[in-house]
């Protein structure tokens, strides 16, 4: 389900396949328990993800939530498009690091300015 590595003063946590609501409660442990031990900020790589539920995008929520408290940050990266296009829609597109959110802004005037018509 995931692994961790460090990359400079960033814990960066890799996640792969189905994260849905069975494995969400790993990921919370995960996270609090990363919390607790460092004080770090946390990056999740999204890249391998082919399914994020809405429990798993609440455990990025909450883990979020308490790191800025501690003056850390919670970030996300890698996110396919559909991961992107969701946390749009949820007002939770500033998760995403800035490789990943100017990539959305992208698609965003994408779809706003199409180059050809529409029939």
């Amino acid at each position: 389900m995931l692994r961790m590595s460090r990359e400079g003063d960033r814990v960066v946590v890799w996640l792969h396949g189905d994260q849905d609501v069975g494995n969400a409660n790993i990921l919370r442990d995960i996270l609090a328990t990363e919390l607790i031990a460092s004080e770090a900020d946390v990056v999740v790589d999204l890249g391998e993800v082919t399914f994020i539920g809405s429990a798993t995008i609440g455990a990025f929520v909450s883990a979020r939530t308490a790191m800025r408290k501690q003056g850390r940050e919670l970030t996300l990266r890698a996110p396919n498009r559909r991961t992107r296009r969701l946390l749009d829609i949820l007002g939770l597109s500033d998760i995403l690091g800035p490789d990943d959110a100017t990539e959305l802004s992208g698609a965003a005037d994408a779809v706003s300015n199409p180059t050809r018509p529409v029939r």
